[in-house]
């Protein structure tokens, strides 16, 4: 009798430790079934990011390509009309100013 309830109760254990081998398998599957879009998702996170940097930059370039065309600008008035030097300072200080600050 006793050897029958081991035998038994061995049997249930094995059966519940199976099930829960199948099951934690199952689990395994289904979670790598979405794993390639969380990969993927993750990869066009990194893109946004690169993104929003590169705008950035973009950003500061056409400051910078801003004053540097005011500059010439101002350049060729003196050149042309014989503008103050004034103004030449102004833009100098500008400049100077932007590229102390430059990021």
């Amino acid at each position: 009798m006793i050897d029958v309830d081991i035998q038994a109760t061995w049997t249930t254990l094995l059966a519940a430790l199976g099930g829960i081998a199948i099951i934690a398998g199952g689990v395994k599957v289904i979670v790598g079934l979405f794993s390639p879009f969380k990969a993927l998702r993750e990869r066009v996170d990194r893109f946004e990011e690169k993104r929003e940097q590169d705008f950035q930059r973009f950003v500061v370039a056409e400051d910078s390509l801003k004053l540097l065309m005011r500059s010439l600008l101002v350049i060729i008035d003196h050149e042309m009309a014989d503008v103050p030097a004034e103004k030449l300072m102004e833009i100098k200080e500008m400049l100077r100013t932007f590229l102390i600050n430059r990021p």
